[in-house]
């Protein structure tokens, strides 16, 4: 804090807004050396094809609802409209809505404390913490939904606080994108409505014009979903209930994870700096909960992707914060906020010295192969990791060809049935997806002509190669093709001749 730390009004606000530009300034640097993220060059390109005409569940299959690839349009529409990649729409636009999102929430929780510099705090937080921290995750449905929720969480934090109307109403749309990017995301407004309905008994919190907004969106886009998408509902759902959403590692396993280990101990430093009395007692409250749902929601999902903790922890650290500005005072603070600090900069370094590494070096060393064999490639993936294609396609201005973006059909049942070796039903129904799944496969590979195509190829885990190759009307189509190279896991064919 500034005082603390001795500077005088004029320091110390410079030195908080310098904080939060550094974290802009850093995070703009990020962006640069960072690749687009797999799932969202996927579900970008989907929004794309979208706006092409191709239809959603038809010509291509995302295991996910509908509103996955929705909340893409927007920057697939600006990208068309600037003739730019919607990769650069896509990045402002998040920016844009951090902005607004920093000074929405900033706005609101200054109204309960009298602290000087108390927003400059806020502010100075929320920029690291919705710009910096999501990594190499930035711009995913996680990302989006939690800017999307946040200004209702302050809403709600701050509900003795007079608020306009249009405000309420947008904010009440906006937490309804936030369930359509992520519908796991109604759970946080659920479970903190039922908690204010307990302690106040009125049923009158429950039907707020941001509230009733809310219902109303999510209302049209279930409507939405069962008129325009009915193949999602007839074909995807019932494969992805089948063999998509079972597939999910043990409890204990999720709590091994390092994600895990970081929420529970910023949740336990949160609880042990909660004050008696303070000016942010309750919105830190009402944050820690939402954090609490969302690593509720991480458990529920049970796929082991850390990305999926990112908004448990990103509000879990602003409780944090919210605490440690109540209780700065004490000598125990200082405590946490250097274990905290220390914590956040080993979860960031490790998400890129890591994760982003292995993947963005791979990816860039097979687009400089597949560039140099084919200016416009037409591509097409055998292999379990979405990785693998994206965002491999829009670096090499490629065209994918196949329907989908990875085998979710066969993995998921395969893994049901290393988990099951003893169920006959899930043999059976590993063996029923292994056919659809190269089925799709040898039809994509007929229609599309694809000219290069990337098989996952591991001595150490799986090899989807061999796997297609037990097919004999696989093996005949890559007579068609020609082994170029391997890097790491994946092998390049590229196309002998023209197609027919």
């Amino acid at each position: 804090m500034p005082s603390a730390a001795g500077l005088r009004p004029v320091e110390a606000n410079t030195a908080l807004w310098l904080t939060a530009s550094l974290a802009v300034a850093g995070a703009i640097y990020l962006r640069t050396q960072t690749l687009i993220n797999h799932d969202v060059a996927w579900l970008l390109s989907a929004a794309e094809w979208l706006l092409d005409g191709r239809r959603m569940s038809v010509d291509f299959f995302e295991v996910n609802p509908p509103g996955a690839v929705l909340i893409y349009l927007p920057a697939a529409w600006l990208g068309r409209l600037l003739h730019v990649s919607s990769d650069l729409p896509l990045e402002v636009v998040i920016f844009a809505l951090v902005a607004v999102t920093i000074w929405f929430v900033t706005s609101r929780l200054i109204t309960l404390c009298a602290l000087p510099h108390s927003g400059a705090v806020i502010a100075a937080v929320l920029a690291i913490l919705l710009l910096v921290a999501p990594a190499h995750e930035f711009a995913q449905r996680e990302h989006i939904g939690l800017l999307l929720l946040l200004p209702w969480l302050a809403i709600f934090a701050t509900s003795d606080v007079r608020t306009h109307r249009t405000t309420r109403m947008i904010v009440g749309i906006g937490m309804a994108l936030a369930v359509v990017a992520k519908p796991h995301f109604i759970l946080v407004p659920a479970i903190l409505q039922a908690m204010a309905l307990m302690r106040t008994r009125k049923l009158a919190s429950l039907f707020s014009l941001e509230n009733i907004c809310a219902g109303i969106t999510l209302a049209i886009y279930l409507a939405l979903v069962v008129l325009a998408y009915p193949d999602f509902l007839n074909t995807i759902l019932p494969r992805a209930s089948e063999v998509y959403l079972p597939a999910r590692i043990s409890l204990a396993s999720q709590f091994l994870l390092p994600s895990t280990t970081l929420w529970l101990l910023v949740a336990l430093m949160t609880v042990y700096l909660r004050p008696a009395t303070g000016s942010f007692k309750f919105a830190a409250e009402v944050f820690l909960v939402a954090s609490a749902t969302g690593f509720l929601i991480y458990l529920l999902q049970g796929k082991g992707s850390e990305y999926h903790n990112m908004p448990a922890l990103i509000c879990g650290l602003f409780a944090l914060s919210l605490n440690l500005m109540d209780a700065w005072r004490t000598p125990k603070s200082c405590l946490v906020l250097a274990l905290v600090s220390g914590l956040a900069i080993l979860a960031v370094a490790q998400s890129y010295a890591l994760h982003n590494q292995h993947r963005n070096s791979r990816t860039r060393e097979l687009a400089k192969i597949v560039s140099r064999l084919d200016a416009a490639p037409r591509l097409l993936a055998v292999g379990a990791d979405i990785s693998i294609g994206f965002p491999l396609t829009r670096m090499t201005n490629g065209v994918w060809v196949q329907r989908q973006p990875f085998f979710w059909l066969a993995l998921g049942s395969r893994w049901l049935a290393m988990a099951n070796p003893d169920s006959a039903r899930m043999v059976e129904v590993k063996q029923r997806y292994d056919r659809l799944e190269r089925e799709i496969l040898h039809e994509d590979i007929s229609r599309s002509c694809p000219t290069i195509i990337l098989a996952q190829d591991s001595a150490a885990a799986t090899s989807w190669l061999a796997w297609a190759r037990q097919d004999p009307q696989f093996v005949k189509l890559m007579d068609d093709y020609r082994f170029v190279s391997t890097v790491e896991d994946v092998s390049v064919f590229q196309r002998i001749g023209a197609c027919p």
